[in-house]
């Protein structure tokens, strides 16, 4: 899907090239959002069933997209992208524990 979705856009980040920090914004805004619901669902689906996982990737759009949009950045920079997955996980793990840990 990822990689479908980039395909797609291509043609929308070959004419916001010209237009430098809008590029880069779109892309780390489209693919924080897709990096973070796969990270998210790869944590949640062991502890989520569908309905939930649902309900609560709704509830805490936000902070997912915004937690993507670092794993997004890890993976842009080099020698980082190469522990980015590993490191992007983790955190991952950390963020849906705090936000199930929430009243």
């Amino acid at each position: 899907m990822s990689v479908g979705l980039n395909v797609i856009l291509l043609p929308l980040y070959l004419a916001l090239i010209f237009v430098p920090p809008l590029n880069v914004v779109v892309f780390y805004a489209v693919n924080g959002r897709l990096l973070g619901r796969e990270y998210f669902e790869t944590v949640a689906t062991r502890r989520l069933n569908q309905e939930g996982l649902r309900a609560f990737r709704r509830a805490h759009a936000r902070t997912l997209w915004l937690t993507g949009a670092i794993i997004t950045f890890m993976l842009t920079v080099p020698l980082l992208n190469m522990i980015a997955p590993v490191i992007g996980a983790a955190v991952m793990v950390h963020v849906f524990q705090k936000l199930t840990a929430r009243p």
